[in-house]
């Protein structure tokens, strides 16, 4: 019985010593609705709510996601409001994952639109968010305005003209150079 309780014991010792190995390399990211919280390691992305997992970038997503190079793990500054979150992926640095939050009468979210954004140009020389909704970034020489639920569409938008160093309002849902959009619940 003795021998049982030292390998039981043993095994024990090595599974903490292995969790906490695991999440030893695990950067929590607080966003301004204190609610959500991003997790990044370098083989997963997750967005929780309330301590609840609601979304997770898988290894093999991640892995085509930064062009089979590590992952960054550091927290996205100046991507997240009330309303909004955005983490910047890609090894160029290129790439931007937003979550426009959708809220019921109380205030309460109740859905996330979550926002894959290419635009394949250059990595961002500058992003960042401009107001509560809007995240305005600039690169290759262009510059692209995304507009969380305008005119109360519950959708993302995008400014029609990427030319200006100064993009115009935000007139359509199709992104420019290819992006994509899907609603997320929040149990």
């Amino acid at each position: 019985m003795r021998s049982t309780l030292l390998r039981t014991g043993s095994l024990t010792a090595a599974a903490v010593l292995l969790a906490l190995s695991c999440n030893a390399a695990e950067t929590a990211c607080p966003q301004a609705d204190a609610n959500f919280v991003i997790r990044k390691t370098e083989s997963w992305y997750a967005l929780e709510y309330m301590g609840s997992q609601i979304h997770r970038i898988e290894p093999a997503q991640l892995d085509d996601l930064f062009g089979r190079k590590t992952p960054t793990t550091d927290c996205d500054e100046g991507l997240s409001s009330r309303d909004v979150m955005g983490i910047v992926v890609g090894w160029k640095k290129d790439l931007l994952i937003a979550f426009g939050i959708l809220r019921d009468q109380q205030g309460r979210p109740v859905r996330v639109d979550m926002l894959s954004f290419s635009p394949h140009s250059g990595p961002f020389e500058e992003i960042g968010l401009n107001g509560q909704s809007e995240i305005v970034m600039r690169y290759g020489g262009l510059a692209t305005r995304i507009c969380w639920n305008d005119n109360w569409n519950q959708r993302w938008a995008f400014s029609n003209q990427q030319t200006n160093q100064v993009p115009e309002a935000c007139g359509t849902t199709q992104g420019p150079f290819g992006a994509s959009q899907y609603l997320i619940p929040i149990p």
